[in-house]
């Protein structure tokens, strides 16, 4: 149901993680893993071709997605785990830890999202490059959203002061 439903908020990929009820130790899909085919079967053919094809119009709110930032907040939380007797070796948390420890950045971007689709809005989901080549000045956007924005580039920071910097 996740899958159909980030489709047709208009998701256009996601990330399956190599997680034991979808992927066996071998690599091969397991019982969750198969039982996932004709969704993905159906996303990928022409009723997924289809929702791609007509998208609906997004709102004039464009949200900056920093990936940059979410690895920083994410470095940053992971000192700070290790300081306080935590987890010391990254690579043993799983999928769910994360989501466990969403950070603050992360629940802001999804508290900004539920709250923009409770209100009908689709918002243009840009990143740090787009915005350094110009997206800002295309599709009408009025509101630019930063959760959580820990590092931005010279240059998206200059399209940003041109766009809407008021002083």
């Amino acid at each position: 149901r996740s899958l159909w439903r980030e489709a047709l908020r208009g998701a256009r990929g996601g990330v399956i993680w190599d997680d034991p009820s979808i992927v066996g130790p071998d690599g091969r899909p397991s019982a969750g893993g198969l039982g996932l085919a004709p969704s993905l079967h159906a996303l990928t053919g022409a009723l997924g071709r289809r929702i791609i094809a007509d998208p609906e119009p997004a709102a004039p709110v464009g949200i900056l997605v920093s990936q940059e930032s979410f690895r920083l907040a994410w470095l940053l939380a992971r000192r700070h785990e290790m300081r306080e007797g935590g987890k010391t070796d990254w690579a043993q948390r799983s999928s769910g830890d994360e989501d466990a420890d969403a950070t603050p950045a992360r629940r802001a971007l999804v508290a900004l999202l539920l709250g923009l689709a409770a209100r009908g809005l689709r918002p243009v989901m840009l990143t740090d490059a787009m915005i350094a080549h110009g997206a800002l000045g295309r599709g009408g956007l009025r509101v630019l959203a930063m959760p959580g924005v820990l590092a931005l580039s010279d240059a998206a920071g200059a399209a940003i002061r041109r766009r809407f910097w008021c002083g």
